[in-house]
């Protein structure tokens, strides 16, 4: 198992990264308690910032602030980055399953509130992203910031290309709308048939439902990279069946650039278009002097 501890992977000093936080985020991901706890704490006048009772839970935090509940002080959990290559039969989960394994399971040995960016049904394999950072995962999981996820997929029966085109566009079924995807078809047969695809959305067994529409099952689904983390990389090597290894800081940094790209900009513009933009000029009427007789 690929666990390298390397001093620039988790360096999340960033200047381009944000320094403030929600004091709730925080507290939830410092294990505290669950989100609404965590509300019922800071209503309830037990959460301090710098010995002070905060009761806004707008209020946000930086690095160096105290965090106190009941006045114990909150140690902030240092920010974890995993890819793991999850096995099928692995339930998406961090809470004990009966008789099922999940995900957790894999990370005993690290103390910090980790928790699954983007599930992967227990059907299928392939890579996660495991993190303790909120926001880290929002990026991953929210469609807006177009992290594209790219998925190995066989199905049963020979596939119609010009029925996958037209679903590609985007398709609706029993109500659900799913978004637009990429895709190529590596092999047809009569009996299976193979394909990459591409999506950037995720909705629940999304690849699934659309070729059951279709009328090609799929039996066979293998997540193969989320963004540019992939499985087999030339310079992190391969992430077998069932390890992981830590995210390098160059990985990391681009999940946050595609949210400073793909973040609204209308506030920001309008603020520009206050400060920047060039004055009118008041038009007026020159006043011709009479001219000398």
């Amino acid at each position: 198992m690929s666990d390298n501890n390397n001093n620039d992977n988790n360096n999340n000093d960033d200047n381009n990264r944000e320094s403030n936080n929600k004091l709730i985020k925080i507290l939830a991901e410092s294990g505290v308690a669950g989100r609404r706890r965590c509300e019922e704490m800071i209503l309830g006048s037990r959460v301090r910032v710098n010995s002070i009772i905060v009761k806004d839970l707008t209020y946000e935090v930086s690095d160096d602030d105290e965090i106190s509940v009941d006045r114990q002080i909150i140690k902030i959990e240092d920010k974890r980055y995993f890819a793991l290559y999850k096995p099928r039969g692995v339930v998406s989960t961090t809470k004990p399953t009966m008789g099922k394994r999940i995900v957790s399971e894999f990370f005993k040995k690290y103390k910090e509130r980790l928790f699954y960016a983007g599930r992967l049904d227990a059907d299928s394999q392939g890579l996660m992203i495991i993190t303790n950072d909120g926001t880290f995962a929002n990026i991953i999981t929210h469609p807006s910031f177009q992290v594209e996820k790219t998925y190995e997929v066989i199905v049963a029966g020979k596939i119609n290309p010009l029925k996958v085109l037209e679903a590609s566009k985007g398709i609706t079924i029993d109500k659900i709308k799913y978004a637009p995807f990429k895709f190529r078809v590596l092999g047809k047969g009569g009996r299976e048939s193979k394909l990459r695809l591409t999506i950037n959305e995720g909705k629940n067994r999304e690849i699934r439902n659309i070729f059951e529409h279709l009328g090609n099952p799929v039996v066979y689904l293998e997540r193969t990279a989320i963004g540019i983390v992939k499985i087999h990389d030339e310079e992190h090597g391969t992430i077998e069946n069932g390890t992981f290894r830590e995210l390098s800081s160059s990985e990391i940094e681009y999940f946050y650039e595609q949210r400073r790209k793909y973040m609204p900009k209308t506030k920001l513009k309008n603020a520009e278009t206050l400060f920047f933009q060039k004055p009118k000029r008041d038009k007026k009427k020159r006043i011709r002097k009479p001219k000398r007789t």
